[in-house]
């Protein structure tokens, strides 16, 4: 995530240099590396809630596939 910022901070300090001496094809290059690292961080963090969400379910349904198989056990005994 640091790298990503200081990724973004340098691109976007490129982009200011390029639009002073009028470089259009750097312009272009560095709003299309900032729009990249901005979808990855977007996409970072979409995964993240993502598997946020599914390790709670599972963790449930292991804690009731434990709770019917004691009672399973205690009901053979």
């Amino acid at each position: 995530m640091i790298v990503t910022c200081i990724l973004l901070l340098a691109s976007f300090l490129l982009m200011l240099a390029a639009l002073k001496e009028g470089a259009i094809l750097a312009e272009v290059f560095m709003l299309v590396i900032v729009g990249a690292l901005v979808y990855t961080v977007s996409a970072l963090f979409a995964q993240h809630r993502f598997f946020r969400k599914w390790e709670r379910r599972i963790g449930l349904l292991l804690h009731m596939e434990e709770r019917i198989l004691s009672e399973e056990l205690e009901k053979d005994s």
